[in-house]
């Protein structure tokens, strides 16, 4: 397939949206955005300590625990979701 047919073929694939999104849904995505980053930073202190011979920046892994920690509160928050009912519950 060349590459003009596939940039057709996948358009007919995408899902559009009409509507713009409602302030609380626009909240969640930036919290499920924020986490996903900052899982890619943890994984990126990983990354330089295993492939690249850096020790461990066990620093960087906290700071990205705690921003990831922010993320998922807030999502809680938004979500009106118990946070301790959630842990204990993964505990169980």
């Amino acid at each position: 397939m060349d590459l003009p047919s596939y940039k057709e073929e996948s358009a007919r694939t995408f899902a559009y949206r009409q509507e713009p999104l409602d302030a609380k849904t626009t909240e969640m995505l930036h919290c499920a955005i924020g986490a996903a980053t900052e899982a890619g930073e943890l994984l990126d202190a990983f990354k330089k300590h295993i492939f690249y011979g850096k020790p461990l920046d066990v620093v960087i892994v906290g700071e990205e625990l705690a921003d990831m920690m922010w993320y998922i509160s807030n999502m809680a928050r938004i979500c009106d979701l118990d946070m301790e009912k959630l842990l204990q519950n993964n505990i169980d």
